[in-house]
């Protein structure tokens, strides 16, 4: 019975024990976070209601040969467990590492560069993962909206422009066609004014010719009356009073024949 008891607390003990013994990624941290001479850039994301590390990155850089080796030490025994392991050929080859726990990503790599010794350690929580890609797939799709809007509203712009040209190659072309139109009335209205000058002028023409065969005519009957009086009569006077009278007449129809042309150039001027 004592036999028994002291198997059951030796198993509770050895179970207790390892739940407390610390995580080898613990460990490496703990290692490299108290080791003297290595350089650390340590950046930490947390929740900001339950301070729980969301996101880790630690680059420690350092020339200690040995913490070398027992850091490689660590990560190759633990390969069985990687999902992806990279070895770069080589006593000093990269060592890239990556582990999928249940809540998080690790990844491990470490590597010589310039004669020195560098261990990259990036941890990121499982949902913290999903929120990101979230975040970007959400980022993108509202990329891909504005950039959708824009090629739309670019659409519209450009039809926009081409309806206004439109109108405005419909209204250029009511204009010159207005303009014509104007232009042919104008002809025509020339056209008619002149007509009815040369009309004007003609009658003018005619007018004058009438009275100047009038006056003609007149003239001739005066010089005929004249001629008549002079045969019949003896009587100075009167032959004197006939010629002033033929003058008075021959220099009306004068006027009339000069204030007739006046009267035509006058119009065909217009």
């Amino acid at each position: 019975m004592n036999r028994i008891i002291l198997s059951i607390i030796t198993l509770v003990a050895a179970a207790l024990s390892a739940a407390a013994a610390p995580d080898w990624h613990d460990d490496i941290l703990s290692t490299m976070n108290s080791t003297d001479n290595v350089d650390r850039n340590i950046v930490v994301n947390r929740q900001p209601s339950t301070r729980v590390i969301t996101a880790a990155n630690y680059r420690y850089t350092f020339k200690s040969k040995a913490l070398y080796a027992s850091i490689r030490s660590k990560l190759l025994s633990r390969e069985p467990d990687a999902t992806s392991v990279i070895i770069r050929p080589g006593k000093d080859g990269e060592i890239i590492m990556k582990f999928k726990r249940s809540n998080e990503t690790r990844n491990y790599s470490l590597s010589k560069i310039k004669g020195r010794y560098q261990l990259i350690i990036s941890v990121n929580e499982e949902q913290e993962l999903a929120r990101k890609r979230e975040q970007v797939r959400k980022q993108a799709a509202d990329a891909r909206q504005r950039a959708q809007k824009a090629r739309q509203d670019a659409q519209k712009a450009r039809q926009e422009a081409q309806r206004q040209a439109q109108i405005a190659r419909q209204e250029a072309q009511k204009a010159r066609q207005e303009a014509q139109r104007q232009a042919q009335i104008a002809r025509q209205e020339a056209q008619r004014q002149a007509q009815i000058a040369r009309q004007e002028a003609q009658k003018a023409r005619q007018q004058a010719q009438s009275q100047a065969r009038i006056a003609r005519q007149e003239a001739q009957k005066a010089r005929w009356q004249a001629a008549q009086s002079r045969n019949s009569s003896s009587t100075k006077t009167i032959i004197i009073s006939d010629s002033g009278s033929n003058s008075d007449a021959i220099k009306s129809v004068n006027d009339n024949l000069r204030a007739a042309e006046q009267e035509r150039k006058k119009l065909l001027r217009k």
